[in-house]
């Protein structure tokens, strides 16, 4: 449809009276971003005008439906609430544990350093003594018969200085090897960490999406033959990425991987992130929705390669 057509049928639309078809094409538009269609069906009133008898009717049959709205409201507010402070307080308590860790590490590390470096002074040293040493043996050697007790001694001493060379050596071989062993796992909790600062920022969107009016929530569940995972998927429509909260699930097989999946209204499947838990089963997902979130009804954690279901859940009809 053109512009025209469309800014013809806002009145109807408006009104809550256009067909599902004609509907979805002037939400499309509107999606664009279009001002002028924008403004003007905010400007109008919502519905058709009736009469006061009607209303009065209304207003009395809409009253038990808006208790049990405003129930179902507090409690998902209860559940959104318990879900955000215990997912911050998993997070910051991994994340202090780990950097604990590290800092241990690190200083284990900056330690082994500075000794083998000290090390491997004293090896310079004690090189550059050994061949002063043999320097004055040689030249000793041209009075053999009038310094043959100082040149036994200069030679004991060479003998002893080598063997403590050699114990250095020993030593500053067992150092290096030692920070050889350290590097990866320092490297692996570098990695941990940057994976926990990057759940951080999601539970910062995730907190945020809790907090903006009209967000979704969907439940979870697992598919059989997994039975221990669960989780929540936050959404808000007029955003451009929800955020996935995974708990439970199972360890990955060597080579493998979750990926998120989510189901479009006319069967389609789109590919979603890869990711991997932390060792306790839990992830925080951040997933970007296209253009078309409007279409978005289903979401799946799926094993890959095996391309098993995990996780599924389905969105919540709008309420009437």
């Amino acid at each position: 449809m053109t512009h025209e057509e469309l800014r013809a049928l806002l009145p109807r639309y408006a009104a809550g009276v256009l067909d599902e078809t004609r509907s979805e094409a002037v939400r499309t538009h509107l999606a664009t971003g279009c001002d002028e269609c924008l403004q003007d069906v905010f400007t109008r009133p919502v519905g058709l005008p009736v009469d006061k008898e009607r209303q009065t009717a209304n207003a009395v049959a809409a009253r038990p439906r808006h208790r049990r709205r405003r129930r179902a409201r507090r409690v998902a507010g209860v559940l959104l609430g318990t879900v955000a402070v215990g997912a911050i307080a998993l997070a910051a308590w991994a994340f202090g544990a780990l950097w604990g860790r590290e800092a241990a590490q690190r200083v284990e590390t900056e330690r082994l350093r500075a000794e083998a470096a000290r090390l491997a002074d004293r090896v310079t040293e004690n090189e550059r003594a050994l061949a002063e040493l043999r320097g004055r043996a040689d030249g000793l050697a041209a009075a053999l018969t009038a310094a043959r007790e100082e040149s036994g001694r200069q030679a004991e001493a060479a003998r002893e200085m080598a063997e403590e060379n050699a114990r250095l050596a020993e030593q500053l071989d067992e150092a290096r090897r030692r920070v050889d062993e350290l590097t990866p796992a320092l490297r692996a909790r570098q990695r941990e960490l940057d994976r926990l600062r990057r759940a951080a920022d999601d539970e910062h969107l995730l907190r945020d999406l809790l907090a903006t009016p009209g967000s979704e929530l969907w439940g979870l569940r697992p598919v059989a033959p997994f039975r221990d995972a669960h989780g929540q998927v936050v959404w808000h429509p007029a955003r451009r990425e929800m955020i996935l909260y995974a708990f439970g699930l199972p360890p990955l097989p060597a080579g493998s991987t979750y990926e998120v999946r989510l189901g479009l209204d006319d069967g389609d499947r789109v590919a979603g992130p890869s990711f991997a838990p932390s060792a306790n089963g839990t992830a925080v997902v951040s997933v970007p929705v296209n253009a078309e979130a409007q279409r978005v009804r289903e979401i799946e954690v799926v094993l890959e390669p095996a391309a098993a279901p995990v996780l599924t859940g389905s969105r919540r009809p709008p309420p009437s």
